[in-house]
């Protein structure tokens, strides 16, 4: 039988003579570079479901919110409490504040009743420069809403927890 190779290739001898741990770690890292783009492939996979699943989570809690917010001022207007032009002006301030709230700050309740006036009860927790931005954002604005009650306390987990009760001021 005729040699394959004429000439002897010090490397491969080389390699042949290693123990067999090498080889099969050699055949591991090849058959890792193979797969490396499958695996990365699902692994943004996953972190796009699990950024989608948030997502949805987001805003299905924002509309059940909204569901609430739009049971309760038909509820309302049903009885005569509330106007058109109020209802109206309600809606517009729930999202104007939604919006200046952003993702930093826990909304944790948000309630409106409609007593002899509409009053909003607003209670959050995240950390202290976020509520201060809201709170001068929502107090910049020239919006119908007078505060009544603000109160701030420290959690244990180092946030703070505010609870702002809110007067919507009728126009006559």
């Amino acid at each position: 039988m005729k040699p394959l190779i004429k000439k002897p290739l010090p490397f491969v001898e080389k390699w042949l003579v290693l123990p067999k741990i090498y080889h099969w770690g050699f055949f591991v890292c090849c058959l890792s570079a193979v797969n490396f783009s499958v695996l990365l492939e699902g692994w943004k996979n996953e972190q796009q479901r699990q950024t989608l699943e948030q997502e949805i989570a987001q805003q299905s809690t924002e509309l059940v919110h909204q569901e609430k917010l739009l049971s309760t001022l038909k509820k309302h207007s049903d009885q005569r409490e509330l106007s058109p032009q109020l209802t109206k002006q309600i809606v517009t301030l729930d999202e104007q504040i939604h919006r200046l709230l952003g993702d930093e700050i826990e909304l944790i309740v948000y309630q409106w009743d409609f007593s002899s006036q509409p009053i909003l009860q607003i209670q959050l927790e995240g950390q202290f420069q976020y509520s201060y931005h809201f709170l001068t954002a929502l107090l910049a604005q020239q919006s119908p809403l007078s505060f009544v009650q603000l109160t701030m306390e420290k959690k244990e987990n180092g946030k703070l927890q505010s609870h702002l009760i809110l007067q919507l001021k009728r126009e006559e």
